[in-house]
């Protein structure tokens, strides 16, 4: 994606933009970030118990909490 032309280059030229960009998050090329750090968070361990704990409970409810993988179709060599 042309992140430095963003107007013209994408919402100019194929008439679409992004919407409901985070506004914590500023809008760059991400190899204009710098550190790993600015990107992810380390969670706590409560935090990540309380994610587990509501994956769980959506898991249980019957709800897809991941999107299967596409099988891969064998090939054959002759």
């Amino acid at each position: 994606m042309n992140y430095n032309n963003y107007e013209i280059a994408i919402v100019n030229t194929y008439g679409v933009k992004l919407v409901d960009w985070p506004t914590c998050i500023s809008f760059l090329n991400p190899s204009n970030i710098g550190t790993v750090s600015k990107m992810w968070k380390k969670l706590s361990r409560a935090e990540c118990d309380t994610f587990t704990t509501n994956i769980d409970k959506h898991h249980t409810t019957g709800e897809e909490v991941q999107k299967p993988h596409k099988k891969q179709t064998k090939v054959m060599m002759y």
